[in-house]
C-alpha cells in the first residue's frame, strides 16, 4: 500500500476508498481516519451503507 492509498472496513470487509474525494487526505469529514472499522459509525452518518458499493473490496478482517 502506497502513501495516499486509503482503506476502511465495514462489516468485516475492507474497502479501498482511495478514489473518493472525501478521503483525499485519509481523514473523512474530520471524523474518521483511513484504517478504521466504520461498522459502528454508520448509524451516525448522513448516508447509508450503500455508499460502500462504490468502492472495491480489497480484503476481509480477521477477528
Amino acid at each position: 500500500m502506497a502513501i495516499g492509498d486509503w482503506r476502511v472496513a465495514y462489516k468485516g470487509l475492507v474497502y479501498d476508498v482511495t478514489t473518493s474525494s472525501f478521503w483525499r487526505t485519509g481523514l473523512h469529514r474530520d471524523l474518521h481516519w483511513a484504517g478504521q472499522d466504520l461498522t459502528d459509525e454508520i448509524a451516525d452518518a448522513p448516508h447509508t451503507e450503500l455508499v460502500f458499493h462504490k468502492f472495491p473490496i480489497v480484503g476481509r478482517l480477521k477477528i
